[in-house]
């Protein structure tokens, strides 16, 4: 019966767990309802991703972008220290932007030889 119960209740925190991560990564939310810490780090662990699996997450530039752009319109007068943790990661993204285009042009280069 214990392990019904634990099972049940370990379900549960899963479960929700999951639904406050999707419905943070919800785009268009009111300011009020975005919880900026937590989106603050789910932006940074899918910068991370982005970095360490530069050709497995194809498309997902354009949604980071703008997630990141709302979330600084939503958090940037709540607290100074998530300001600037949001503009580090917006420069970070642009950096491994820039690396990635520089990367496929020589790749390119390097096939045509």
């Amino acid at each position: 019966m214990i392990r019904i119960v634990v099972s049940g209740l370990l379900a549960a925190f899963i479960l929700t767990g999951v639904t406050t991560g999707l419905l943070n990564l919800r785009e268009g939310q009111p300011s009020q309802d975005i919880d900026c810490e937590f989106r603050t780090r789910i932006l940074r662990d899918w910068l991370v991703s982005k970095i360490e699996h530069p050709y497995t997450l194809r498309g997902d530039e354009t949604d980071f972008a703008n997630l990141l752009r709302e979330t600084q319109t939503a958090c940037a007068d709540r607290n100074p220290e998530l300001k600037k943790q949001l503009d580090t990661l917006e420069n970070i993204d642009d950096a491994s932007n820039a690396w990635k285009q520089r990367s496929d042009a020589v790749r390119t280069e390097l096939r045509a030889l």
